[in-house]
């Protein structure tokens, strides 16, 4: 099915409008692992409480012990393996003894984490199949600046320029004006 997609982005992208990030979407989803799990390297972190690992140290720790790796379509710091959880939490362990945490609170699943012997060897040294991944990887395709959301809808916008003018001046010291007719009114 991939292989569908990408072909019909290859030939017929121009009729979809948004070709070049349909068509990085497209390999992005076609080099990930087909492996059931996604792990967040962020949210991994946060539970331990540490500093998130650049991607680069914690994918090639995970490629000197001998598993996958590939960024996931949905997220930037996403990614499958085919490693163990136990090897992901090794890998962190790791990390987190590098650059260590505030010590966690009793009893909290990063104390019972951390406290974990490891079981795995961790080498946080930039791997070869790292590069390899990041070569065979589109980039994303960041948004147009014409993306997003925009100014509220007004009359203003659509306005000539000399309209525009002879509003300011109309509307200028409007506040004082209002001021001024209540203490008239008040006296």
């Amino acid at each position: 099915y991939q292989r569908r997609v990408r072909d019909e982005l290859t030939n017929n992208g121009a009729a979809y409008g948004s070709e070049k990030k349909s068509l990085s979407l497209a390999n992005l989803a076609h080099n990930e692992l087909d492996v059931p799990f996604m792990y967040d390297l962020s949210a991994l972190s946060g539970t331990l409480g540490i500093s998130v690992p650049p991607a680069n140290a914690a994918f090639s720790a995970l490629f000197a012990a001998g598993y996958r790796v590939s960024l996931c379509h949905t997220k930037s710091m996403h990614f499958k393996t085919d490693a163990p959880i136990s090897v992901v939490w090794d890998v962190l362990r790791a990390w987190a003894k590098l650059h260590p945490p505030k010590t966690p609170r009793a009893g909290s699943p990063a104390a019972a984490i951390l406290a974990a012997e490891s079981t795995t060897a961790v080498d946080f040294t930039v791997r070869p199949e790292y590069h390899e991944m990041r070569a065979r990887l589109v980039k994303r395709v960041h948004n147009p600046d014409f993306w997003g959301p925009k100014r509220k809808a007004g009359g203003v916008a659509t306005a000539a320029p000399e309209d525009l003018n002879a509003k300011s001046r109309r509307l200028q010291n409007k506040n004082q004006a209002k001021r001024v007719k209540k203490e008239e009114d008040a006296e």
